[in-house]
């Protein structure tokens, strides 16, 4: 299965269907003020000739020419700012075998998980997800890789590390008007909004 095939995602406990979920709105308390905020649109390049590899936390292997992929089963991205509630495009691909068709990627902020992209291919392809608006100074992003598997035990090649994403770029987008709308229901945590597709 070529790319990043989102096959499912896991929305945190909003109580709303994903078309009510796209009118979700953040209570005026969580906003991150606008002079405090990221400049949007705003991109992430993790190659090794890339100065964003700075922005690695722990959890990554060696960054590749191309990308760089998680070391176990658990990494972190510490952003340079907080974006307020923004749309977060992730590009990546993830490790899978016969053994292993699909790779569960968890994010989570210090605020718990947002959202699980259920992936199935190797090829880097781009998932949209909601930040959290409450995402602020000092916060980064948590990748749980509970499916990371050494490629070298299961045969797949001498490689000994535990892998299972292949992260090239990150990019950060304002939201959509139509995401901003007064809410049904307000104080949840914000939901993922998807959308496959090449960046």
């Amino acid at each position: 299965s070529a790319g990043l095939d989102v096959l499912l995602v896991v929305l945190p406990d909003t109580g709303l269907a994903l078309p009510e979920a796209l009118h979700w709105a953040a209570p005026a308390h969580l906003m991150t003020p606008p002079e405090a905020r990221l400049a949007l649109p705003a991109e992430f390049v993790f190659a090794e000739d890339s100065p964003d590899v700075a922005l690695l936390g722990g959890g990554w292997s060696q960054p590749e020419p191309d990308w760089v992929w998680n070391a176990g089963h658990a990494a972190e991205i510490r952003l340079p700012a907080p974006t307020g509630a923004a749309l977060l495009w992730l590009e990546a691909g993830a490790l899978v075998y016969d053994g292993m068709p699909r790779q569960r990627i968890r994010i989570s902020t210090p605020e718990g998980l947002f959202a699980t992209v259920i992936a199935a291919g190797l090829a880097s392809r781009a998932v949209a997800i909601a930040l959290p608006p409450g995402f602020g100074p000092g916060d980064g992003l948590s990748f749980g890789f509970p499916d990371s598997v050494v490629p070298a035990d299961v045969g797949l090649s001498p490689d000994g590390r535990s892998l299972a994403m292949r992260l090239q770029q990150l990019r950060i987008e304002a939201l959509p008007a139509r995401v901003l709308q007064p809410a049904a229901v307000a104080g949840r945590t914000a939901p993922a909004i998807l959308r496959a597709g090449r960046l």
